[in-house]
């Protein structure tokens, strides 16, 4: 908590962070409004006290949908950078340690995942899978977890060979314990880094498929589907597509700030400096 603290950054990120999560759990409590129940006798009003964001073109009080998507944002964002860093490193790991024949399979075929941009893999994943919320998460987990697999596997590459693990195999420990209980307590710092600076990105890759149409369909208040149905209204209702982009602004900064203040504290050089 002392090396966040000399990081004025990283709290501006943790605080950012901890309102966007509050917005979400908090949502019902904060808006008196439904975020789907349509009311076309209020559509496209400027912010005022009522709608302190305005209202869409349905009549949808939108500082409302806003909350009700920090609710999805943040739980996408977890779902696929949890999910994503436990199978990629997992997978990186088994293929550092036991070498041969795993060890190809599994990093050609993350070589091969690696090599299509990200964004265009995860629109024709989603897109062959139809579509959907469910769609993108599984197609950003597919994309998220080959660089958690060459993550996990630089690691354990570095660390099977060291004085402790040749120790621990000398006194009979099996190979799953030394693996998991020896040599990823002593890689997991890059891992964990990695896993929050990208629930930053998974949250712009998924507007961005809601964006065009492969993400969350309406009537869920999602940031990228928000923006997406904003477009046709731009200079009519500048409020229609600004907050919402703002939303998804705000949160990545945040979870990218956080993660830079990570990066920092868990520098070995950083820790060798203040030892």
């Amino acid at each position: 908590m002392k090396a966040a603290l000399r990081r004025p950054m990283m709290i501006v990120g943790m605080v950012i962070v901890a309102v966007v999560i509050l917005a979400g759990v908090l949502a019902p409590v904060i808006s008196p409004y439904s975020p789907s129940k349509l009311n076309t006798s209020d559509r496209l009003k400027p912010p005022s006290a009522e709608h302190l964001f305005g209202t869409d073109n349905l009549g949808r009080d939108i500082l409302t949908r806003v909350l009700y998507g920090a609710r999805i944002s943040v739980a996408i964002g977890l779902i696929i950078t949890i999910t994503s860093a436990l199978l990629g490193t997992a997978l990186g790991a088994l293929a550092a340690y036991y070498g041969h024949f795993p060890e190809q399979l599994i990093m050609r075929s993350v070589d091969v995942l690696i090599a299509f941009p990200v964004i265009v893999l995860a629109i024709v994943l989603s897109a062959a899978l139809g579509g959907g919320l469910l769609a993108a998460v599984i197609a950003m987990v597919v994309v998220f977890t080959p660089r958690y697999a060459r993550l996990g596997h630089a690691q354990v590459l570095s660390l099977k060979n060291s004085s402790f693990v040749e120790s621990a195999r000398a006194i009979g420990v099996g190979n799953g314990r030394i693996l998991f209980n020896h040599i990823m307590r002593n890689a997991l710092d890059p891992i964990i880094v990695q896993a929050t600076l990208d629930i930053g990105f998974a949250t712009i890759y998924t507007a961005a498929l809601g964006f065009i149409g492969l993400g969350a369909q309406p009537p869920t208040p999602e940031w990228g589907s928000m923006i997406s149905t904003s477009r046709d209204y731009m200079t009519l209702a500048w409020w229609f597509v600004t907050f919402p982009g703002l939303a998804i602004i705000l949160s990545v900064l945040g979870w990218n700030l956080l993660g830079d203040g990570m990066s920092d504290i868990m520098n070995p050089r950083e820790r060798t400096e203040k030892s």
